[in-house]
């Protein structure tokens, strides 16, 4: 949304304090159009793309222009692509897109080409924990709920590890959980260990932690890649509406761990 403030700012600097950045923070601006994943299955829609065309098409209420945020953009289906990008191949003058994604190689090349590609970090590599990137989901979120459970899902993920429960039990055990927003945790948590190979002294003071630093030294780095390539594999099929047998693809993941250990 900082980007979001420059543009729409009267200052030019995301002050805060003007009318244009007051309507933005008070999410009434006018002028922005929002478009996210439906929260069941996890695709954007064609009728999400429908219901922006009259407005964009119109001069702009309060700003220089329009903006459009297409989050998790991979995610839209067939049809809202194909809509969208009927919309870029004669785009409103007064209308910037913003299309945001995980997974660009997911959004079809059609729309990438008419696109300006730019890479963003947090510019805190060195200080990222990527356990804690759920904080950034707000609490109605389902992936929300996956951060407040990390605990016990960690520990399920040692208790694996450990032998103490096998894959189905695990996967069982998680089976409310939504699959996309699961394979997202792990790998995040596979992320993390990554990091404790290259980073040894990072494990803090959180129990789980500790745990899971001393399990990211039981299993080669090279597989934590490797387990990731398989998750970009499968959430791309999701994005894909490819038929994804569930319960086995993560009882899959989860025998990944055991077989590794060393």
């Amino acid at each position: 949304m900082n980007l979001v403030g420059y543009l729409f700012c009267e200052q030019l600097s995301a002050c805060g304090q003007c009318h244009q950045c007051q309507r933005l923070l008070e999410n009434v601006h006018p002028d922005l159009h929002y478009i996210a994943q439906d929260a069941l299955d996890k695709a954007i829609k064609i009728d999400q793309i429908r219901a922006i065309q009259q407005d964009i098409y119109q001069t702009p209420q309060r700003a220089k222009y329009r903006i459009v945020i297409i989050d998790s953009a991979e995610r839209m289906n067939i049809a809202a692509a194909n809509a969208l990008l009927k919309v870029l191949e004669e785009p409103p003058v007064h209308t910037l897109f913003i299309l945001l994604a995980e997974q660009m190689s997911s959004i079809p090349p059609t729309i990438l080409s008419r696109c300006q590609k730019y890479f963003f970090s947090d510019g805190m590599h060195d200080e990222i924990d990527y356990l804690n990137l759920g904080k950034l989901y707000p609490n109605e979120d389902p992936r929300a709920v996956i951060f407040q459970d990390r605990d016990q899902l960690i520990q399920s993920l040692i208790d694996l590890c450990e032998s103490k429960v096998s894959p189905p039990e695990i996967a069982t055990r998680w089976s409310h959980y939504n699959f996309d927003d699961l394979l997202w945790w792990l790998y995040l948590v596979n992320s993390q260990m990554i990091r404790f190979h290259f980073y040894k002294s990072e494990a803090n003071s959180r129990a789980n932690n500790r745990s899971l630093y001393r399990l990211s030294q039981q299993i080669p780095v090279t597989s934590f890649f490797d387990y990731n390539r398989k998750i970009s594999v499968l959430r791309k099929k999701l994005s894909q509406n490819i038929t994804i047998n569930q319960t086995l693809a993560l009882e899959d993941l989860l025998l990944d761990y055991v077989r590794n250990i060393q």
